[in-house]
């Protein structure tokens, strides 16, 4: 596909209405679309294009994602390893919306859960960089700023990021510590 969409040679009488060209480590993808008519588009007609052509985008960055090796497998591997980052801990989860993005890249390859423990639900996802861990939901009556004052990374009154699995379970496990020493909202619950 050429570098610059509007140089494609078209049949005569077409015109050039819109394309989107995405350049990625899987290689070069793209769509366009011409169009013959009998009158301009319009600024409203050239909007709906590019919308319809952002979401055409979107479909095929979907199936080449799906298409890739191993790409089942690895979206599996990443939900064991979130499940994984409350070790012992009696839990139940169900894999949820990616809360960062809607892009297909995040909601293929990033699921989030949403883990059910005596202490309520939190809510475990990658963003772009980094693993994001929630409590909001939870009865855990913990603040992020105090709790994790050592830890650089960002925090909030509910909410805690890490940028390595290590650093994700580690904050899990203090999350679980703080409930178990307590600091809860109301008494535990048992997970099933």
């Amino acid at each position: 596909m050429p570098t610059d969409l509007t140089k494609i040679n078209l049949p005569e009488g077409f015109t050039f209405a819109g394309g989107r060209q995405v350049v990625s480590t899987d290689g070069e993808r793209g769509c366009f679309l011409a169009v013959k008519l009998p009158c301009d588009l319009s600024e409203q007609g050239q909007e709906e294009i590019r919308d319809i052509l952002d979401r055409v985008d979107l479909l095929l960055t979907s199936e080449v994602i799906r298409a890739a090796p191993n790409f089942q497998e690895n979206r599996e591997e990443m939900l064991r390893k979130l499940r994984a980052l409350f070790g012992t801990y009696d839990i139940r989860s169900q894999e949820i919306p990616n809360g960062y993005s809607n892009h297909p890249y995040y909601t293929l390859t990033r699921p989030w859960v949403k883990v059910t423990t005596k202490f309520g639900d939190i809510i475990v996802g990658w963003r772009k960089r980094v693993i994001q861990i929630s409590w909001e939901g939870s009865d855990l009556a913990v603040n992020g700023h105090q709790l994790f004052a050592d830890v650089d990374d960002t925090k909030d009154l509910y909410l805690v990021h890490a940028y390595t699995w290590e650093d994700a379970t580690e904050r899990i496990h203090r999350l679980m510590k703080a409930g178990e020493e307590g600091q809860v909202k109301q008494a535990p619950k048992k997970v099933f």
